[in-house]
């Protein structure tokens, strides 16, 4: 990636959930602080899928919408429930053997420590 300047490394969060019952006030906030102080973070970036959540938590964390992707659509396996990605929407399948589903799409949002 060459958005970032020389000696500055970007990460990714890949999941971040709570405890059923559990809240750490700015939670989310705190670890990320941490992590890019101890890491020298040039930035972080995650994805929110959009059929669960609007990243309404991660702006208040500091993160920026940096775009959104598309819905995706695959099918599913009757028997196995194995996904398989379609390269559009109008693919054609066998509905004998698959389930066609869709998804509503990510955002992507990027942090930038102070």
């Amino acid at each position: 990636m060459n958005r970032l300047p020389e000696g500055k490394q970007s990460f990714e969060l890949i999941r971040f959930c709570c405890k059923s019952g559990i809240t750490v006030t700015g939670g989310l906030s705190k670890l990320m602080s941490h992590f890019c102080e101890d890491k020298k973070a040039g930035d972080i970036m995650t994805y929110v899928d959009k059929q669960f959540s609007n990243g309404d938590s991660f702006i208040k964390a500091g993160f920026k919408i940096h775009s959104e992707t598309p819905p995706l659509y695959f099918l599913v396996n009757k028997k196995t429930f194995e996904r398989i990605s379609l390269k559009d929407e109008n693919e054609i399948f066998d509905n004998k053997l698959y389930y066609k589903t869709q998804n509503l799409g990510n955002i992507k949002m990027i942090l930038l420590p102070k």
